[in-house]
């Protein structure tokens, strides 16, 4: 059995959208040859936006395992239209001009290409909220494993999506308590009144309201990072 993660995807900044959880892979069957050797690549996290915008988050890095390829999951947008990134899972979009365009979840779910005769999880990000009144700067969620992340709404950022979860099959080693690839939350402009969005299950981060940068995604567990205001 072999489950391969991708490194999530870094947050945005200012009213920031949550970086894309890890593609996840998990391949109940797959070959292991005593005598062969394989190629194993460990996916980083990405980095997040810095407080002025330069340069973008980044996306996670793929994970690769034999002719597995779990991809990283897509950074989080920002509030000056630095655009999201599609990944595993997609990161999210900050308040600017561009806030329905969502990153793109790019895992692929069949039991062919990447994924090698496994199956592969990844969703896409969720909608940020810029109503032009200047009240409502608000993040979406970033993507994960098993959902896609919340649309932001008057109320706040959006959540993450939660991560695949892999209890059944590992118990609760790695990971988050065993789930896996969890997108970052949408964060709230420090300026107006909302509520961060959460972070998904599997190592998602949440959103703040703080400013400065945001954070990265989460080390060995392919979550996302969250937005910050």
């Amino acid at each position: 059995q072999v489950l391969a993660v991708a490194g999530g995807g870094g947050g945005g900044v200012q009213g920031g959208g949550g970086g894309g959880g890890g593609g996840v892979v998990y391949h109940a069957t797959y070959p292991i040859t005593a005598s062969q050797s394989y190629t194993v690549t460990i996916g980083s996290f990405g980095t997040g936006h810095d407080a002025d915008h330069n340069p973008y988050g980044s996306n996670g890095e793929d994970t690769v395992f034999g002719t597995i390829t779990a991809t990283g999951g897509g950074r989080g947008g920002d509030g000056t239209a630095n655009p999201v990134g599609d990944g595993g899972s997609g990161g999210a979009p900050g308040y600017d001009s561009n806030v329905t365009v969502v990153g793109v979840g790019t895992q692929p779910a069949d039991t062919a290409g990447s994924a090698a005769g496994g199956v592969g999880y990844g969703n896409d990000g969720g909608e940020a909220i810029s109503d032009g009144s200047g009240s409502d700067y608000f993040g979406g969620g970033g993507g994960g494993g098993s959902a896609a992340g919340t649309d932001a709404d008057a109320s706040g950022g959006g959540n993450g999506g939660n991560g695949y979860d892999a209890t059944t099959v590992f118990g609760t080693v790695g990971g988050a308590s065993g789930i896996f690839g969890g997108g970052g939350g949408g964060g709230c402009h420090q300026s107006f009144a909302g509520t961060p969005g959460s972070g998904g299950t599997g190592g998602g981060v949440s959103g703040t309201k703080t400013g400065g940068g945001p954070s990265a995604a989460t080390a060995n567990t392919g979550g996302g990072g969250g937005g910050c205001g």
